[in-house]
């Protein structure tokens, strides 16, 4: 019952709450224009690579068959590997 009564904050609040926190993107996340937004992830990162045709044969392959899959990685929001 709170929660359904609560309100959502602005936002201008939320935006001054992230800034405040000061690490909450550690500068990680930008904006861009329309041309980014309508362009999609393709655009940004280029197509996905398939294995044999197949997208799920792919991932497997990058990340259980490559010379350093068994390396382990810190990633920069604090996840330990």
């Amino acid at each position: 019952e709170k929660l359904r009564d609560q309100s959502a904050a602005t936002g201008a609040a939320l935006n001054a709450k992230f800034a405040a926190e000061g690490d909450a993107f550690k500068g990680e996340m930008g904006f861009g224009g329309v041309e980014q937004f309508y362009g999609g992830l393709e655009a940004l990162v280029g197509a996905p690579l398939m294995v044999d045709g197949s997208l799920f044969k792919a991932m497997q392959m990058e990340h259980c068959g490559e010379k350093d899959a068994d390396m382990p990685f810190d990633t920069s929001n604090g996840i330990e590997g």
